[in-house]
């Protein structure tokens, strides 16, 4: 569980650190003024999340999460085109998909702990927020010395290992 906490925000972070630098680049040339507007995309985020609960319930943690990570995992093929509406879509779809998967997996983990809860909490916050620190440190370098095909790239193999993990998104039998 901890290591999907660690990809979500592996991406989350990865792209919205370095989205900016290829907004304002020679590829968009959206300008300052405008840059700061583009992180509108993140309002969809503010109404999905909070129905993260009612998803779960409805599809169950598993489907609801790798749905999330697809929603994800789309949305950073979409930043590979051309076209800046594609681009903004993409951002989106980022946004939503990882904060809903983590939403799901923050819930999950304070269901799911047998034992001592606040470990269990603590430990995927932990490796959550390190991940977060792992993808803006990691992918910064791609960026760098690759440009923003590479860092997608290398992005959208840690959404497919996410999905991998919330194969574990299942109540323990109680004993």
């Amino acid at each position: 569980m901890a290591a999907g906490g660690f990809c979500l925000l592996f991406v989350f972070i990865g792209v919205f650190s370095h989205v900016n630098f290829e907004l304002s680049g020679t590829r968009f040339g959206v300008s300052m003024k405008t840059l700061g507007a583009v992180h509108l995309v993140f309002l969809p985020s503010i109404f999905i999340t909070p129905q993260a609960g009612n998803v779960a319930d409805r599809f169950g943690v598993r489907r609801a999460a790798r749905a999330g990570i697809g929603l994800a995992l789309f949305g950073v093929t979409l930043m590979l085109l051309d076209w800046l509406p594609a681009m903004l879509a993409g951002m989106a779809l980022v946004a939503v998909g990882t904060f809903l998967a983590q939403a799901l997996a923050t819930g999950f983990v304070s269901r799911a702990a047998m034992g001592d809860r606040a470990a269990a909490s603590g430990l995927y916050f932990a490796s959550y927020f390190s991940g977060g620190w792992a993808g803006a440190v990691i992918l910064g370098q791609v960026y760098t010395a690759y440009g923003w095909d590479a860092l997608s790239s290398c992005v959208a193999f840690v959404p497919v290992g996410a999905a991998f993990l919330a194969r574990d998104f299942e109540m323990p039998k109680a004993a």
